[in-house]
């Protein structure tokens, strides 16, 4: 029982050395679900080789990086975080023509920095909850932008810049000697990220706009 006690203490203790700290440092990574919001091309019906398109989403990508926590206050802290993640994405199409590909396929590399404002809960012995919020810049190393893409290739690129915002909450949870906060976020693309080309694939769309769920752990 004594001992609970002392490593509670400790973790109290830790707490607030932490919270008291005008900066620190810390890695993070975590798994993501990517998607995508797609918005038709309102004469896409006017293609008659075309019958639908679709999103193939899930668990498909991953993320990992490094942050830096600024104090501004005993609720409110700035995180700066720099991340890389990887996504695999497809679109799928159906076309009355069976000999037509009607896989899309769309790999990037994203370089990430948010910038996000943190608002803490109170402190409960060794733990509290958080908010976040704030925008992100991304740039997609593996941008097919420039690619050659014909109708046997078929390729939907996506632009390499594009701003996000985002939004989550987490659990900050302190051990003695480090602090450990799972957290989830949503991460939205606010700019239509479509690279339009003559061919079917992008043509029947007007617009793309990546989404993330973000499922990330952090020590600090």
């Amino acid at each position: 029982m004594s001992l609970l006690f002392v490593k509670s203490q400790a973790q109290f203790i830790n707490a607030n050395l932490y919270d008291l700290k005008k900066y620190h440092f810390g890695y993070v990574f975590g798994p993501d679900i990517c998607n995508l919001k797609l918005v038709n091309n309102p004469n896409f019906l006017r293609i008659d080789t075309v019958k639908s398109v679709g999103y193939t989403g899930g668990l498909q990508g991953f993320h990992l990086g490094a942050l830096a926590d600024f104090r501004m206050g005993k609720s409110f802290n700035l995180r700066l975080m720099f991340t890389i993640s990887f996504a695999y994405r497809s679109l799928n199409y159906v076309f009355t023509n069976p000999k037509i590909p009607t896989v899309a396929k769309m790999e990037s590399t994203y370089l990430n920095l948010p910038l996000l404002l943190k608002y803490k809960s109170d402190l409960h012995v060794n733990w509290r909850y958080y908010l976040l919020a704030g925008p992100q810049y991304s740039f997609d190393l593996s941008s097919q932008k420039n690619t050659r893409r014909s109708v046997s290739e078929p390729i939907v690129a996506l632009k390499p810049n594009s701003l996000n915002y985002v939004l989550g909450f987490g659990w900050d949870i302190y051990y003695p000697y480090f602090k450990f906060s799972p957290e989830i976020k949503l991460v939205q693309s606010v700019n239509n990220m479509l690279v339009k080309d003559k061919y079917v694939y992008s043509q029947m769309l007007s617009g793309v706009y990546p989404r993330f769920i973000v499922l990330s752990i952090t020590f600090e």
